[in-house]
């Protein structure tokens, strides 16, 4: 199994990628083409697959990249996380197997009917390691049973004699994930939203309309404005990915999520909305929480140094 030609090299060369034998990790920013280099792959073995001499295994945890080849990837194909880890886990089986059969045998393996080259693509590993909540999967995902590395928190490790609470870190915690909860303050917020913001929201609901049409019986009604295509909540993960590619593309300074919400709150307060109505946009219980966000700017300090000295020296 040598090389897959995927694409052309700047001078017209063929880019070919080596997958028999090694790890490959596929990394850029959000629009960089990182999922021509995965399906390009996918085609170039297409003709070893229909051959029976290679096999296409995806765990596609996102629901995003990978779905489009259900059809081509069969039963070799997962996007929960626990079917994710078993199909992983199905893999290391068939190369541990392999293993003990070529040992003292032969070195290098040479794809055949019988014992396929199997190609194992992940979108995105992430998602089943730093950014997996299940901390019973993180288990099975990471370390090996007899993991002795210096520095590692490892999650196999068992709790100490008098552990009750089974915390992040212990390997007897379950459940976790995404869970809904009521905000803190009022029990509900309204929202006065600008004409323009409105339109673009409107917008934004018949996309979801289509979306959920086409997601059928697989939609998770959870009432949410923003959501997956198949209804679910988004990972906070994937909102701060895209809050930093518009920071970058804006060509303004790198700052949290949580920010905009200061920003707004001295927007308002430079256009002269009283400091109670900025408080009530914000959704807060106190006044002084507000404070706390609205920063005064350069031109309402000068327009405030402005007014006292009208009322000392009157006018000039």
């Amino acid at each position: 199994m040598g090389p897959v030609e995927i694409g052309r090299c700047e001078d017209g060369t063929p880019w070919k990628l080596k997958v028999h034998g090694t790890h490959v990790l596929v990394a850029g920013a959000t629009g960089a083409g990182k999922g021509s280099v995965i399906w390009s792959t996918i085609r170039g073995l297409l003709p070893a697959a229909r051959a029976g001499l290679a096999e296409i295994w995806a765990l596609d945890p996102k629901l995003m990249e990978l779905s489009f080849g259900r059809g081509l990837f069969g039963d070799r194909y997962a996007a929960t996380p626990e079917g994710c880890v078993a199909l992983l886990e199905a893999a290391v089986k068939v190369m541990q197997e392999r293993a003990a059969r070529f040992a003292g045998v032969r070195r290098n393996h040479t794809p055949t009917s019988e014992d396929p080259f199997v190609l194992v693509v992940v979108d995105e590993v992430a998602f089943l390691t730093a950014y997996q909540p299940d901390k019973v999967l993180r288990v099975r995902i990471g370390c090996k049973e007899d993991c002795k590395k210096q520095g590692h928190t490892c999650f196999k490790r068992t709790c100490l004699k008098d552990c009750t609470s089974h915390a992040d870190r212990c390997p007897k915690r379950t459940g976790g994930g995404i869970v809904f909860r009521q905000r803190k303050g009022k029990s509900k917020l309204t929202l006065q939203c600008p004409p323009e913001l409105l339109a673009l929201l409107k917008a934004h609901r018949k996309i979801q309309a289509a979306e959920r049409l086409k997601a059928g019986d697989r939609w998770e009604d959870h009432d949410l404005v923003f959501a997956t295509r198949h209804g679910g909540p988004i990972e906070r993960t994937e909102d701060w990915k895209v809050w930093k590619a518009i920071l970058k593309q804006a060509r303004v300074r790198d700052v949290r999520v949580h920010d905009a919400r200061h920003t707004a709150a001295t927007l308002l307060i430079e256009q002269g909305v009283n400091i109670r109505v900025v408080q009530e946009v914000l959704g807060h219980t106190r006044v002084t929480t507000t404070e706390r966000y609205a920063h005064v700017s350069t031109p309402l300090m000068r327009d405030a140094g402005e007014r006292l000295a009208s009322a000392l020296w009157g006018e000039s």
